[in-house]
């Protein structure tokens, strides 16, 4: 008999830091390239707060790096107007545990062979963002006012549509992949890019992942398309701000009220209780960085438009998103291929390695920072041009320059057939080389 095993709630922290990073991105792009000299996300519980970027230094230095761009969020809206408030589909009506019913709930993974499901309850939303423009001078922010009060839609409610991601429970991950013979939690070797390929060949939306670095853990999204509702209201030009009687900047604000969609909480969802009686969950995701929000930026079309590109013959065979390091800002940042390829795949590169046979007649990659496209660095033994590399000696990506408050998602196309073959050559060898199995 199907039943709900158990429930775990998604990380809202995730999702709101995401929506974040793609409202300032949306106000960047609406004014001219390399228009603002700093633009970030201001929290305490933010990647950065305003205050550590920004530092105490020289006030002169800043006026000259003017204009300033800083979205702070505020978590706690929480009012019964927003859309889909006290309906049963965002709200506990029936009596039942947990307050939800099966007919609540949205599938993601169904795998009817290992009689397991995961599916999730829907939530509504809801972000304030106070945006401050710090402006270089008084005609600066006449002109600004003028021009974001006829470019922008103030005082009535319209829709962007974007994509998001929500933090799955990374314990139901492993359950689910345990019962498909696939244990992430085996240190032996990376299975985490095995599980990724059975998740996508079994679920209605994109699974992705974001790799594990030196300090943070690997997560698991559900990639989704919904449509951001949003209010622009209070555009105001600020009392310029004085120290010793010196004009420091002249502010402009305005608030940005945002609703979407998101998957309140997971549910693991099957009919074979006696292989789950034991497994322990997580009820509520919870991250080990004291940073809870981290504004994680979301390509909007990304499988519409990447995933549908055949490139000489090469498919497109994953994708893997990684934020790096603060202490590597502006260095490098190392992503070992292990993460991003499963070991079956990875010994058919060792193995073209040994023969001298270029890994790139199987594989090739590209790189995404935020919503655009960056050069690789092709020249070997030269300065690099492009922003990243592939390491083939070493199997491992390089990203040049890095930033740690932007979001890489590494793109994998596969030559499919040539990466077949030889990895029945490979099988078949190693039968020949076992006594009797020749």
């Amino acid at each position: 008999m199907e039943c709900i095993y158990t429930l775990g709630t998604s990380s809202a922290s995730h999702t709101y830091g995401n929506v974040a990073a793609h409202v300032k991105e949306l106000l960047v792009h609406s004014f001219p390239k390399d228009f603002f000299s700093y633009a970030f996300v201001d929290s305490k519980i933010a990647w950065k707060n305003v205050s550590e970027v920004l530092g105490n230094g020289d006030a002169e230095f800043k006026k000259r790096h003017y204009p300033f761009l800083i979205v702070t969020p505020q978590y706690d809206v929480d009012d019964d107007d927003r859309f889909l408030a006290d309906t049963p589909l965002t709200t506990n009506f029936d009596n039942a545990i947990a307050g939800l019913t099966r007919n609540t709930l949205f599938p993601i993974v169904k795998d009817r062979q290992h009689q397991i499901e995961l599916a999730y309850r829907l939530n509504r939303g809801k972000i304030t963002f106070e945006i401050e423009l710090r402006l270089r001078s008084l005609q600066q922010a006449i002109d600004v006012k003028n021009d974001i009060k006829n470019r922008f839609i103030w005082k009535r409610s319209y829709t962007v549509p974007v994509a998001l991601e929500s933090m799955i429970p990374k314990s139901m991950i492993e359950y689910i992949g345990k019962m498909a013979g696939i244990d992430i939690t085996d240190t032996s070797s990376n299975q985490v890019p095995l599980i990724m390929q059975y998740l996508n060949g079994h679920s209605r939306h994109p699974i992705t992942y974001k790799v594990r670095n030196d300090t943070s853990v690997d997560e698991f999204f559900l990639y989704y398309k919904t449509n951001l509702l949003l209010t622009f209201t209070n555009l105001q030009k600020g009392t310029p701000s004085k120290k010793n009687a010196v004009d420091e900047y002249y502010p402009l604000t305005f608030t940005i009220d945002a609703e979407f969609n998101m998957p309140g909480l997971y549910a693991l969802i099957g009919t074979h209780e006696k292989k789950f009686h034991g497994w322990r969950f997580d009820a509520i995701v919870q991250s080990t960085d004291a940073l809870d929000i981290i504004p994680m930026y979301t390509f909007t079309n990304l499988y519409d438009q990447y995933a549908q590109d055949t490139l000489d013959g090469f498919s497109f065979y994953s994708c893997t998103t990684c934020q790096t390091e603060d202490e590597n800002r502006g260095g490098d940042e190392v992503i070992d291929m292990a993460d991003l390829i499963p070991p079956t795949h990875m010994r058919v590169i060792e193995s073209l390695t040994r023969d001298n046979v270029p890994p790139e007649t199987l594989f090739r990659f590209r790189m995404l920072l935020n919503d655009h496209e960056i050069p690789c660095d092709c020249t070997p033994n030269q300065l690099p041009d492009g922003l990243w590399k592939v390491d083939w000696l070493r199997h491992r990506i390089v990203i040049h320059k890095s930033d740690p408050l932007v979001t890489y998602r590494i793109l994998i196309y596969a030559n499919m057939v040539v990466l077949n073959d030889r990895y029945a050559q490979m099988q078949d060898k190693t039968k020949q080389d076992i006594p009797g199995l020749g």
